[in-house]
């Protein structure tokens, strides 16, 4: 059973894109702790893997069993990669990146009802 916790945990940060530093981080552990649990050095807890479900939105039943999707249906990999990224920023560099979504959305808005230029 601790062999696949440490598989289902190692599949979470892969499918997320992080390395261990950023995905400790995210977490709030050390890299250290996170290369010790990948390793088998260390167990994967019930908390960790609560930590797990609440930071990036994987499915806790697929946590404990492998049964189902590995993030719940409302999240995704790359929806719990963005913000996690864009916590990371000061509020000016978020309200920038907020701008540069709308601009891009204008655009793609305009390619759909072939308006472009």
């Amino acid at each position: 059973m601790e062999e696949e916790r440490r598989s289902r945990l190692i599949e979470v940060r892969n499918s997320l894109g992080f390395s261990q530093k950023e995905f400790a981080h995210a977490l709030n552990i050390s890299p250290a702790h996170i290369c010790a649990l990948e390793a088998g050095n260390r167990r994967v807890t019930d908390r960790l893997l609560q930590m797990l479900a609440l930071t990036f939105g994987a499915n806790s039943r697929w946590l404990n069993t492998g049964e189902g999707k590995i993030f719940d249906d409302f999240e995704d990999a790359r929806l719990c990669r963005v913000t996690e990224n864009f916590k990371k920023l000061d509020t000016y560099l978020q309200d920038y990146i907020i701008k540069q979504i709308d601009f891009v959305l204008e655009i793609q808005d305009k390619l759909d009802n072939g308006t472009s230029k």
